[in-house]
């Protein structure tokens, strides 16, 4: 099994420098290394085109190549702005453990299960700030990593990486919901809901669940949306707050179902929990889980009802709680767009 780690250092350093060609978005790996070409043609005594290009970044960034020769790492420090331990060329002994696990060279422990959920943890905050399709592939890549880290575990220890797998199956299955693949989306919940049962996780259970069965409400498969999002209701060992967007969710099947009266029930029993959670610390796998969100989705249920101009008015007021982070990210404009039935908007071509 080859030692390929993910750079995430340089992914998250290229995703946070503002794109000079396409302002509001973040550098793509195209322009960077154009940039990186541009410097060293600059900067070397012999001027001749340098053959670095953006396969070649994609190699660095995923791990196939850990520290690039002298001119490169120069130049991407000096396009991003940073130094040579910013960008991951230089040897971290947390790093190195995890390659070594990942490899099967040393049984695989807490301390390097616990370093890339905190490489996940970032990602999902560098999507708020980009985009679905931005982190899709170094998302990809750590699910990789866990994967073979979770095979070369033992005990509680492989409990763990699995519970962590799960989370990052179910973060790709929302990337996809946010690129319009709902069937790759509806194959990575699968695989999530496998490992939590796997793992004993009663939380990353229950959001799977749930999440899957968002996928069958987008679909209009009421039937299968509410088998699902009962099923999850009935993890009674899951964090609190989760049950309050399965409810939301209820809400939205009885409305799409025709059911308003069932509908309105549980819109109100969804408010009541919003506010009864409302100082509840939230996990990080749910950090999205606030009083704006909950304006979001009682919005939906109203809009399903019928009451358009109520709907819009409590979709305004929920994006006013939310925190800017979240409030201009694509996946809460996404969400807008299907409380108010309108198209997924979708993102062009990496660059």
């Amino acid at each position: 099994m080859p030692d390929l780690v993910p750079n995430a250092r340089l992914v998250s350093a290229r995703e946070a420098t503002p794109s000079r060609l396409y302002p509001g978005m973040s550098m793509g790996r195209t322009e960077l290394a154009s940039l990186v070409v541009k410097w060293i043609g600059e900067h070397e005594e012999k001027q001749r085109p340098h053959p670095f290009d953006a396969v070649h970044l994609g190699k660095i960034e995923r791990g196939e190549v850990r520290c690039p020769r002298d001119p490169v790492r120069a130049a991407l420090c000096a396009v991003l702005n940073a130094d040579e331990h910013d960008l991951g060329f230089v040897k971290n002994p947390e790093e190195e453990r995890i390659r070594q696990a990942a490899s099967g060279l040393i049984a695989t422990d807490l301390t390097a299960v616990h370093a890339v959920r905190g490489v996940v943890a970032s990602l999902r905050r560098l999507e708020d700030a980009t985009s679905a399709g931005e982190v899709l592939p170094t998302v990809k890549a750590q699910a990789e990593l866990v994967d073979r880290l979770a095979h070369n575990a033992h005990g509680d220890v492989r409990t763990v990486a699995v519970g962590l797998l799960s989370e990052i199956e179910q973060y790709l299955g929302w990337l996809e919901v946010a690129l319009g693949n709902m069937r790759k989306s509806d194959s990575r919940f699968d695989r999530a809901i496998s490992l939590a049962v796997e793992a004993d996780d009663p939380n990353r259970l229950s959001l799977g669940l749930s999440f899957k069965g968002y996928i069958s409400l987008l679909s209009k498969r009421f039937n299968g949306a509410a088998s699902l999002t009962e099923a999850s209701l009935r993890e009674s060992r899951a964090h609190p707050i989760i049950p309050v967007y399965d409810r939301y969710q209820r809400a939205q099947i009885y409305a799409g179902n025709g059911e308003a009266y069932q509908a309105q029930k549980e819109l109100a029993k969804a408010d009541k929990d919003a506010e009864r959670t409302s100082e509840i610390e939230r996990p990080d796998y749910v950090y999205w889980y606030t009083n704006g969100l909950w304006g979001l989705e009682r919005g939906r249920t109203l809009w399903l009802l019928g009451q358009q101009d109520r709907a819009r008015l409590e979709i305004a007021e929920g994006l006013k709680l939310m925190p800017e982070s979240q409030r201009t990210a694509q996946w809460a404009d996404n969400w807008v767009r299907v409380a108010l039935d309108e198209p997924i908007s979708r993102e062009p071509n990496e660059r």
